[in-house]
């Protein structure tokens, strides 16, 4: 690995990306954290790989990425004739994440997700976007790396649109200050889309979280969000901004025209195909 710029020399990122092991935006994270390595190597922000390099190991935390077990090479998801796509209900109370913290589900401890990641040597497909722990909803995994990036960075604003189940209403100012933008210790937010709403049936009583439970059979407001920029609990961070401390269920709904089928139960997984994503 150098820092040499040529056309035959790409980022990390990229090279990675590219062989589908997860967006650039995660591994970009994984970079600066000090947490990967390439042929026994640590990598560092801006190393780039020569197109054509033979690598032998990428290790994540010290465990293997995305290895074969009998090549030990890369899985090269570019010569595969079809790529996989699986839309995954996310319960609550579940991490998005391949580490698991402290002993906590992740969603590749879900049975649906194992039987889906079996399709591939690694067993391993990368989930594209993530829900903080206590959230719900759409998460896709898949091999293809071009659509994760697109789907993942900022400079192309996908659309993901959110149910909220708040414990009380909101005021007038509240949602107009929501709408009107903010700006939070990590950069300002705007281009939101913010309104009174009710919870589709499908999603009524669709709950593995026992907190949930006594909320059941209360009176709960809620509402409609529309993102363009993916940050973290950056929905929940805005409420706080405008002084609402509790949030009883926060589902995604749709991202970039991939809806959450709503015969899909609680910590399931369908199997689609690239038409189903709607880029621009």
């Amino acid at each position: 690995m150098n820092k040499k710029n040529s056309p035959q020399h790409i980022r990390v990122q990229k090279w990675l990306a590219n062989k589908g092991v997860a967006s650039r935006r995660e591994i970009d994270g994984w970079i600066k954290e000090s947490r990967l390595k390439i042929n026994g190597v640590m990598v560092t922000p801006g190393d780039r790989l020569h197109e054509a390099a033979t690598v032998h190991s990428v290790d994540l935390d010290g465990a293997p990425l995305h290895l074969t077990t009998n090549t030990r090479e890369l899985i090269d998801y570019s010569k595969k004739t079809t790529e996989l796509y699986g839309i995954c209900y996310k319960p609550s109370r579940v991490l998005v994440s391949r580490r698991c913290q402290g002993g906590k589900t992740t969603i590749y401890d879900l049975p649906h997700v194992k039987k889906f990641c079996q399709q591939v040597p690694s067993g391993f497909i990368p989930y594209v976007g993530r829900l903080d722990y206590l959230s719900e909803g759409l998460i896709l995994l898949t091999t293809d790396g071009k659509i994760a990036e697109y789907l993942t960075h900022p400079k192309y604003r996908v659309p993901k649109i959110y149910i909220i189940a708040l414990p009380q209403e909101l005021t007038y100012a509240q949602i107009k200050t929501i709408r009107n933008g903010m700006v939070l210790d990590d950069g300002p937010v705007d281009g939101v889309s913010f309104q009174a709403t009710e919870c589709p049936s499908y999603l009524q009583g669709v709950t593995d979280d026992p907190s949930h439970q006594d909320s059941l059979n209360k009176k709960l407001y809620w509402y409609k969000i529309v993102l363009y920029q993916g940050r973290k609990r950056l929905i929940r961070r805005m409420l706080k901004n405008v002084k609402v401390s509790s949030v009883v269920r926060l589902i995604r709904i749709q991202k970039a025209g991939l809806k959450l089928p709503k015969d899909l139960s609680s910590g399931a997984l369908l199997e689609i195909t690239r038409e189903h994503i709607k880029l621009k």
